[in-house]
């Protein structure tokens, strides 16, 4: 969340788009890309023009959320003029999220000690084990096989 100083869309984020606001875009844009966060207020006002920066002019304001989380539980986002009452000069974003409800499952499984009594199953354990003892030893980087 934050003021990032440029408008992410040069169209819909920018009264009058020029040259100073693309110094860096580019680079912000490939940086967000890779942290797979998104614009959650831009996907659900797809062509709404809201400016939130000092003048009116540029919306440059922005709460950027992770994309699977903005699909699931988006509910709302919006942007508010501040009362006199509130220093700055930008205006006020939120965005509302649901509670995400997941189904418990019956756990973690657990290996019933009862099979342990068969030769044939303690065999296997032991195998199995074994070849992965080997590749944790042969591995350049044990913690990661």
């Amino acid at each position: 969340m934050g003021d990032l100083n440029l408008p992410m869309d040069l169209y819909r984020d920018a009264e009058n788009p020029h040259h100073s606001l693309t110094v860096g875009r580019v680079d912000c844009l490939e940086w967000l890309s890779a942290l797979r966060v998104i614009d959650a207020w831009r996907m659900h006002h797809s062509d709404d023009r809201t400016y939130s920066g000092p003048h009116s002019t540029t919306r440059l304001d922005y709460i950027l959320v992770d994309a699977h989380l903005v699909h699931d539980c988006y509910v709302s986002s919006e942007y508010q003029r501040p009362g006199a009452h509130v220093a700055g000069d930008h205006v006020i974003h939120s965005v509302v999220q649901d509670n995400v409800n997941q189904t418990m499952g019956k756990g973690y499984w657990k290996l019933p000690k009862e099979l342990l009594q068969y030769p044939q199953i303690r065999e296997a354990i032991a195998a199995e084990a074994s070849r992965l003892l080997e590749t944790i030893r042969a591995a350049n980087y044990p913690g990661v096989v």
